[in-house]
């Protein structure tokens, strides 16, 4: 890992701002979409922010994010139960604010990147996925 990352880490935690630092980009990318997959869509369908999603659908990202992770495993990339723990424990962590996704409500391509990506792994495997599937 590069020394600059590393302090550049160190700074950012002095402010409380966690970053986790990781040597390959496409594993990084499936587990931002593991987090993305679990909260951003919720949002968008619902309207409300990372408090009132945590309040009334605390569980409903467990529910997305194993597809998430056999997605990645088609792709190569192998996710585990710690790395669904890891961002449900975001997820529960979130200050209250607006999801990415419903700021951008009306930007389709986000959502496609988020759970886009899960849909056409799975109909690469000719999979269905049902809790993905629904936003």
């Amino acid at each position: 890992m590069p020394e600059q990352l590393t302090t550049f880490s160190q700074c950012l935690a002095l402010v409380n701002i966690r970053l986790a630092l990781g040597a390959k980009i496409q594993v990084e990318l499936w587990r931002k979409r593991l987090l993305n997959s679990g909260i951003n869509p919720l949002s968008t369908t619902t309207g409300l922010d990372t408090f009132e999603l945590n309040r009334n659908y605390a569980v409903m990202p467990l529910k997305t994010m194993p597809e998430s992770t056999a997605a990645a495993l088609y792709d190569g990339i192998v996710l585990t139960q710690q790395d669904i723990d890891y961002s449900f424990d975001l997820i529960k962590n979130f200050t209250p604010s607006k999801t990415s996704k419903l700021i951008d409500k009306a930007r389709v391509i986000e959502l496609d990147a988020i759970v886009g990506s899960v849909k056409r792994s799975y109909q690469k495997q000719k999979l269905d996925v049902p809790q993905v599937r629904e936003f």
